[in-house]
């Protein structure tokens, strides 16, 4: 199947007893002819390590402000905050990044109540920093994670816009449960544009 044909590429959990373990690689093309493909072709991936397990530390703190990052720094902001069945804001503000496009990534969520052991969480998102003057949010659907267990607890991240008078709210999460207290939860973002 050419690259014209291809539909879709997501990773499959595969549990400890199954195969190695971790992540497997799938892909959906358009088949013509029933299912399955006819010939077969050779594709080729090719992945880049985005956020190490251990990205280098922010710039130079000033209280608890951070300045934002530039092309390919990093900001880790541990946060204290109540995951809810509704958007909630993450305590970071719109004016906490400069404007661009984010790889930004919830590392390690334990969530024992709710079933959520050692996940993270990866998107990326565009960010504005400052009012707007709009009152819009954009959801990520595609908020991607791999870890020990998230049995199928769900989570989306967006960025909510703020008109000039403010609170510019900036990053909201949702989760498909309600969890039952705050907690410390540690975001990383890395500016990609």
């Amino acid at each position: 199947a050419p690259w014209k044909d291809f539909e879709m590429l997501r990773t499959q959990r595969r549990t400890w007893n199954v195969g190695r373990g971790g992540l497997a690689l799938q892909m959906a093309t358009k088949c013509q002819h029933g299912s399955g493909t006819t010939h077969a072709f050779r594709y080729d991936f090719f992945f880049r390590l985005a956020i190490p397990a251990s990205p280098p530390p922010s710039a130079v703190v000033y209280g608890d402000h951070q300045p934002s990052p530039g092309l390919d720094e990093f900001k880790t902001l541990d946060r204290h905050f109540r995951i809810r069945n509704q958007w909630t804001n993450v305590p970071v503000s719109a004016g906490a990044l400069a404007t661009g496009t984010y790889l930004v990534q919830f590392k390690n969520v334990d969530i024992h109540a709710v079933g959520v052991y050692a996940e993270t969480f990866s998107a990326v998102m565009s960010w504005r920093s400052g009012g707007t003057n709009a009152n819009d949010a954009s959801e990520l659907v595609n908020f991607h994670s791999a870890g020990h267990a998230r049995n199928n607890v769900k989570f989306k991240l967006r960025f909510k816009e703020s008109g000039w008078q403010g609170p510019w709210e900036g990053l909201q999460i949702w989760c498909s449960h309600d969890t039952p207290a705050a907690q410390v939860y540690t975001v990383v973002f890395k500016r990609m544009i």
